[in-house]
């Protein structure tokens, strides 16, 4: 496992691991806890051993167990608990509540290499078989002549000697739902980025509820909502993985559905620091603008 995570680290993947970052005298309950909880990605090493200890509730599998189903039940990110399968089989060592989720197979050492290479595509976002752009329809849209409300409902009254349908003109007409003019924001910011420059603004989060509002800037900015680790990773300059983002927008709306209550980092960044010897261009100063709220 130590050979997996000195591999993931030198690539850009900040990991915790108790080998690294557990001390004599820690409280292991709470390390668990809290890495688990906070972490962006959850690498599950699967063995027989482990699958039968975990199942019976038995030892740090069993607590292991507890701690990452709550998560999992709570985590609106199905994908953050990853199976890896390091020895026998699917059936033999991936434990019940693992067992409907597709695994990555370690059982090879020959194939190390490429396995982490698949697992840091998942760990930096970056699908491996990216998806082709949409195409346009290869049919003409032709378009359906269909009978009103009016000739539907009317056809019914077919009947001879029935007076005619009286509900149509008493129909009170739909009038669509309107958003309010003056929202109130719970952060309203406005700054300004020097190129290589980014703005974090803390935002609290509740579970149940969505993230809302804008960001809009003068120049191309990119704006990513970031876990706590996965903000040390941007932060370091490391590859990072966001719950939401756009890049090089101008003008850009803000959705997210939070699952559980904690404090989230809202970042807008101007570019990044680009070197004297380097080609490109170094961006602009930009003047942002960013609101956001919550709503149940």
């Amino acid at each position: 496992m130590r050979d997996l995570a000195t591999r993931l680290t030198e690539n850009g993947v900040v990991v915790i691991l108790d080998q690294w970052d557990v001390m004599y005298g820690d409280d292991l309950p709470h390390f668990m806890e809290t890495s688990v909880r906070e972490s962006d990605f959850v690498i599950l090493v699967c063995t027989p051993e482990f699958a039968k200890k975990a199942d019976k509730g038995k030892g740090g599998a069993g607590y292991e167990k507890r701690i990452v189903t709550g998560e999992m039940f709570h985590n609106a990110n199905p994908s953050k608990f990853v199976p890896l399968l390091r020895r026998g089989s699917g059936e033999e060592a991936l434990p019940s509540f693992l067992k409907s989720k597709n695994y990555i197979d370690f059982r090879k050492d020959s194939e190390f290499d490429e396995k982490a290479k698949d697992l840091l595509h998942q760990l930096h976002g970056v699908p491996k078989h990216p998806r082709p752009r949409l195409g346009p329809s290869p049919f003409r849209r032709v378009e359906q002549i269909e009978p009103d409300e009016s000739r539907r409902t009317m056809t019914k009254a077919t009947m001879l000697g029935l007076p005619p349908n009286l509900s149509i003109p008493f129909e009170v007409p739909r009038i669509g739902k309107r958003h309010p003019e003056n929202l109130e924001w719970d952060i309203e910011e406005s700054f300004d980025l020097e190129p290589g420059e980014y703005q974090e603004i803390p935002v609290k989060t509740k579970a149940g509820t969505r993230l809302v509002g804008f960001v809009e800037a003068d120049g191309k900015v990119s704006a990513y909502l970031l876990g706590t680790s996965s903000f040390r990773s941007f932060d370091g300059g490391l590859g990072f993985n966001y719950l939401w983002g756009r890049e090089d927008i101008i003008r850009a709306k803000v959705s997210y559905e939070t699952s559980e209550t904690k404090t989230l980092h809202f970042v807008v960044s101007n570019g990044y620091e680009v070197e004297e010897d380097e080609d490109e261009r170094e961006p602009d100063p930009v003047t942002v603008e960013l609101k956001l709220r919550t709503e149940s």
